[in-house]
This record gives C-alpha cells, sequence and structure tokens, in this order.
C-alpha cells in the first residue's frame, strides 16, 4: 500500500525517468524553441515614440462662452461695450477634436504621401503602384487611416491643466519625429482657416445687417461685432501657433532607446518559454505512458 503523499513522489520520480530517456529528444526541442523564438526578436522591428507637447494657444475660447451670432442682435445697447472683446474663436474642446479628427489623419496621409509607407509590402516600387493581390483588392485611404489611428497616432490630454500630447510610434526615429511635428502644424492650419472662413461670414451677414439697419445706434452696435471679427482674422492670418501652443516639439528618440522591451528581457522569456514546452512535453508523456499501463 502506498504511503501517503507517495503519489506526487512517484509522479516526479516518472517525470525524472522519462526525461532522462528522452534528454537528447527534450535538449534538441528545447534548443529549436528557443531559437525559434530568439530569431522572433532579434527580427522584430524596433518601434520609436517622438511626442509633441503642448497648450491651446490663447485666446481659444471655453464652449458655450459665447452667444451665436443671430442672438447678438438681441443684445441691448448697455451689452454694446462687453462686445469689442468678442472674437470667433474655436474652443479648446473643438480644437482638440479637430486634432483627433479623421479629416487630420487624411489629409496628413494625402499631404505626406503615405500610403505606399503603411502598405509597403503591397506598394511596387519600381512601378509605382500596387501590387497583384489573390483578392484584387487594393489599399484604400479608409484602411490607412485605421492602421494610423490604431496603430500609430495617439493623443492624450489633461483636462485640468490644458496640456496635450501628440504621440508617433513608428520604426524610423526621424520620421517619427516629423510626423508629430508636422500632424500638429497641420491641425492648426485647419483650425486657422475655419476660424478665418466663420469670421469672414459672419463679417458678410453684419454688413447686411447693417445696411438694413434703420437707427444710427444699432448700426454702431453692428459695427463693432464686426471689429471683433476683423481682429480673428488679423490674428489667425500672422499668428504663428494659432490654435496650439508649442511647449516641447517633438525631437528624433536615440536609436538605442526603443519603447520596445529589451532583447535581454525577451530572451530570457524565450528560455522560459523553450522550459515550460519541454515540462509539457514531459508531463503529456508521462500521463499518456501511465494510462497504458
Amino acid at each position: 500500500m502506498a504511503k501517503p503523499g507517495s503519489t506526487g513522489s512517484v509522479r516526479l520520480v516518472t517525470l525524472l525517468a522519462i526525461a532522462r530517456r528522452r534528454q537528447k529528444q527534450l535538449v534538441t526541442m528545447t534548443v529549436a524553441i528557443f531559437l525559434i523564438a530568439a530569431i522572433v526578436v532579434f527580427v522584430q522591428e524596433r518601434v520609436y515614440r517622438a511626442y509633441v507637447t503642448m497648450v491651446p494657444s490663447e485666446p481659444l475660447v471655453d464652449p458655450g462662452r459665447l452667444p451665436p451670432i443671430n442672438g447678438l442682435l438681441g443684445f441691448g445697447l448697455a451689452d454694446a461695450g462687453q462686445m469689442d472683446v468678442f472674437q470667433a474663436r474655436t474652443s479648446m474642446n473643438e480644437a482638440f477634436a479637430i486634432l483627433n479628427s479623421k479629416l487630420i489623419s487624411r489629409r496628413f496621409i494625402e499631404t505626406e504621401g503615405l500610403m505606399p509607407v503603411l502598405f509597403a509590402s503591397r506598394w511596387d516600387e519600381k512601378a509605382k503602384t500596387w501590387k497583384e493581390s489573390s483578392s484584387g483588392d487594393t489599399p484604400t485611404i479608409d484602411d490607412a487611416i485605421e492602421i494610423f489611428e490604431r496603430d500609430i497616432r495617439f493623443l492624450s490630454r489633461n483636462r485640468q491643466t490644458g496640456f496635450m500630447r501628440v504621440n508617433i510610434e513608428w520604426s524610423d526615429p526621424e520620421l517619427a519625429a516629423r510626423w508629430a511635428n508636422r500632424l500638429v502644424e497641420l491641425a492648426d492650419e485647419a483650425i486657422r482657416e475655419r476660424d478665418i472662413q466663420e469670421a469672414r461670414d459672419s463679417i458678410r451677414f453684419l454688413r447686411e445687417q447693417a445696411a438694413a439697419a434703420p437707427l444710427e445706434s444699432v448700426r454702431r452696435f453692428i459695427y463693432t461685432l464686426i471689429e471683433s471679427y476683423s481682429k480673428t482674422v488679423m490674428v489667425a492670418s500672422v499668428k504663428k501657433d494659432y490654435a496650439f501652443a508649442i511647449i516641447d516639439p517633438a525631437v528624433a528618440p536615440r536609436l538605442d532607446e526603443p519603447i520596445n522591451m529589451p532583447h535581454s528581457f525577451k530572451l530570457s522569456l524565450a528560455v522560459l518559454f523553450a522550459l515550460g514546452c519541454s515540462f509539457v512535453y514531459v508531463t503529456l508523456l508521462a500521463h499518456f505512458e501511465g494510462e497504458g499501463r
């Protein structure tokens, strides 16, 4: 009769016996698994992160702070003195939403010509055309936007401090830095164009209202609003960092500073994985041999 607890000892002895009998096979299997894992580690592309840190450029307004243009004409003359600071500017929330929009992603991919870069394996560089595939499909701009927003561009924002950060992760550190800076520039240009166009539309509308206004006091009030909108056009036209004030522009990270796990750590995991596979193999052999008795 087996003593209590002997089952575990017998089990361990069985495992050791099988390992001893199949020593060469286990060593070969363990080394093979480790080499395959090591090859994967060294072949894996290094990824670098470049980032831009910025804050909203003054005087971006808070959402809901300013009334719509049609409602402004209903203000009393007592409020006219407060309207001289009025400017049609994109709000902070809107600015971040535009930076995070597919519109900017699309414009960035198109202006930088990133379709062949994002789908390099499917692009024929010599023929400057897409390679034929079994499905007959070619990559679309929507496919590129999905990859760009899922794997390459990452945004963060601190609502308390207003700090924003644009992260670009790519295999080329120089490109990662250039793309991060360029993405912020494109968003800034888009917001600038939007505010200028909205201000000019408002000025056009206000001039029509001023021409039809029956009272001189109302016309003076409207001209005050026109002056404020004109200031917006002027500021947007000449201000360099219009929507975003850059705190830290993106710089290329060092080649020895990828965001991937260090090779030494990955190789350690590869060793553990290989040994684990060998242990599972021996355990299965012991199980099947035990059932065969």
